[in-house]
C-alpha cells in the first residue's frame, strides 16, 4: 500500500527529514556541554549525505514497485521541503 495520508501528504520522507533535523540541531542543543568542533561538522555532513543516499535508493525501489503512481506522487509531494509541501497541500485541499 502506497501511503499518501498524514505526514506523507506534506513530505515523501518524514522520518528521514526528522533524522536530518536531529543531526543538525542536536549539536546546537548540547553545545553548552560538548564543544562544537570541525569534526562534528564533518560528521553531520556525512550523516546527512548518508541519509540522502538512502532516500534516493528507496525512491528508485518505490518507482520499480509502484511505477507511474509513485512518479505522480513524486511530482505532487516534495522530498524534504515541508514548507513547499504545506503550500502544495493548501492548494490541493
Amino acid at each position: 500500500v502506497l501511503l499518501k495520508d498524514g505526514a506523507y501528504q506534506v513530505v515523501r520522507h518524514p522520518g528521514a527529514l526528522g533524522f536530518m533535523l536531529i543531526f543538525l540541531l542536536l549539536p546546537i542543543i548540547i553545545s553548552t556541554h560538548v564543544p562544537f568542533t570541525p569534526l562534528s561538522v564533518a560528521a553531520i555532513i556525512v550523516l546527512i549525505a548518508y541519509m540522502h543516499y538512502g532516500v534516493c535508493i528507496e525512491e528508485r525501489m518505490n518507482i520499480e514497485k509502484w511505477g507511474n503512481e509513485y512518479r505522480q506522487y513524486m511530482k505532487d509531494v516534495p522530498r524534504y521541503n515541508f514548507i513547499r509541501g504545506l503550500w502544495n497541500l493548501r492548494k490541493r485541499g
